[in-house]
């Protein structure tokens, strides 16, 4: 049985000094405001966690430290993508080894392949996989390299393939979760946190974002109350997050999260090179919203 893909996923960020150290701490705060929250899951190594500009030994000395210290309190997601096929299987073992449930990998982007070679990419990480599961991520806007609803509905027939983070636009998102609506054992998440009460009001299966970490017990009173039928409560809590959902994109990421973090006491650093710090004016902007929702 595939690992059920289900609920709020909060990506994090990866707490880093000014030497490249991991912050230990910082990383065992991070998780353990989500675990407390009772989400589901935490996307460790993924964008906001900066994989693209972490070595290979860092990612999984990072991946290591979260997996020993969740200690199967909530899912486990790893970003394993790399640049070719042989280094994403041994991210995938390794994550795998360090008892992560899912995967996520982005289809090849730099140097492009057909659908065939996308498919056949899947299939052979799949392949390797024993008691981990794969999250397909459909990120055009970063990638781009748009995968089509059909061609989704074609991967989810792959053994290990459990779901998609779909952080792609609502019309994809809902023809994806009307195509995918016979394949329950399939999860279909976004990734954009202005797309949740869309997501889920057609039927998606959850989201998967910046500010699930930032907030978690708001977003998850905002899912929960949802789950119950209470739409108003959940549409409200949706409204008083909405001008955060904003700033965690109003520079590149994940400079907003790190100083919103930052504000709340818990150490992150600044990203990695070339990616550059928050300005001033954005770090005025995250106190007074966060103040306004209740995170301080």
């Amino acid at each position: 049985m595939k690992t059920i893909v289900k609920g709020m996923y909060a990506a994090i960020p990866t707490a880093l000094d000014k030497e490249g150290n991991i912050i230990v701490e910082s990383m065992k705060q991070i998780c353990g405001r989500i675990i407390n929250s009772g989400m589901q899951g935490i996307l460790v190594c993924g964008s906001t966690g900066e994989y693209p500009l972490l070595t290979i030994e860092k990612r999984k000395e990072t991946v290591k430290l979260v997996c020993d210290f969740v200690k199967k309190r909530a899912q486990i997601v790893v970003g394993c993508s790399c640049h070719n096929q042989e280094e994403t299987i041994d991210m995938v073992k390794y994550a795998e080894s360090c008892g992560a449930d899912l995967a996520l990998v982005v289809p090849p982007y730099y140097m492009t392949t057909t659908e065939q070679g996308i498919y056949q990419y899947y299939k052979e990480i799949s392949d390797h996989c024993a008691n981990i599961d794969l999250l397909v991520y459909n990120y055009p806007e970063a990638t781009n390299v748009r995968l089509s609803v059909e061609f989704i509905k074609k991967l989810s027939e792959i053994q290990h393939v459990a779901g998609v983070k779909n952080t792609d636009d609502m019309d994809h998102t809902s023809k994806l979760i009307e195509a995918m609506k016979d394949v329950p054992e399939f999860g279909v998440v976004n990734g954009f946190e202005h797309l949740i009460m869309g997501t889920l009001a057609s039927g998606g299966d959850g989201v998967m974002g910046i500010i699930q970490g930032l907030a978690p017990v708001q977003m998850m009173e905002l899912y929960n109350a949802f789950e119950k039928g209470d739409i108003k409560t959940a549409m409200d809590i949706n409204k008083k997050m909405r001008p955060l959902y904003t700033l965690m994109e109003k520079e590149p990421c994940p400079a907003p999260v790190k100083a919103a973090f930052h504000i709340l006491g818990i150490r992150c650093g600044d990203p990695i090179r070339p990616l550059l710090p928050a300005s001033e004016e954005l770090k005025a902007e995250l106190y007074a919203e966060m103040k306004k929702a209740g995170l301080l």
